[in-house]
């Protein structure tokens, strides 16, 4: 995962687990993907975890998303490009942000990227919510999308 608003140096390898030892307070990998939500690229909500204020605080600086930045998810085979699209802050009890179409219950019609942390940095008692919407993918043929070139990936 790369987020070019976070640094030239912010990239972050997704496990496929949102498990708090194992995945969440691992400070090299730290970001876990919700295996109940859809897969990357997928119709529906491709959901995240990771840390705001510990343990790397690999979401530290979520809140310095501006929309339309971009969010690229680095695979074997390309890149997929998410673009920023708005943010909300809800009780950590509410998890209708996992479903496939965030808060609702429909049929998906959208790509999703969802990702979520503590607020504030370092409680439990809410969730910071950033939303994004898929806009394409680069195949790694076509070599890698110029704002990542230099992030420290392989093209």
């Amino acid at each position: 995962m790369i987020v070019p608003r976070f640094g030239s140096h912010f990239e972050r390898t997704i496990e496929e687990s949102v498990d708090v030892k194992t995945v969440l307070n691992d400070s090299t990998t730290g970001v876990g993907h919700y295996s109940s939500t859809s897969a990357l690229g997928a119709l529906g909500n491709f959901a995240l975890a990771a840390h705001r204020g510990t343990f790397g605080a690999s979401f530290g600086q979520i809140d310095q998303l501006r929309v339309g930045d971009r969010i690229y998810i680095e695979t074997n085979d390309g890149w997929y490009v998410y673009r920023f699209r708005n943010m909300e802050f809800v009780y950590s009890s509410e998890l209708t942000v996992l479903n496939d179409v965030p808060r609702l219950s429909i049929v998906p019609e959208e790509r999703i990227l969802t990702m979520t942390t503590c607020h504030p940095k370092g409680t439990i008692s809410e969730r910071f919510v950033a939303y994004s919407i898929f806009e394409s993918f680069v195949p790694r043929g076509k070599g890698a999308p110029s704002e990542v070139v230099g992030t420290g990936q392989n093209p």
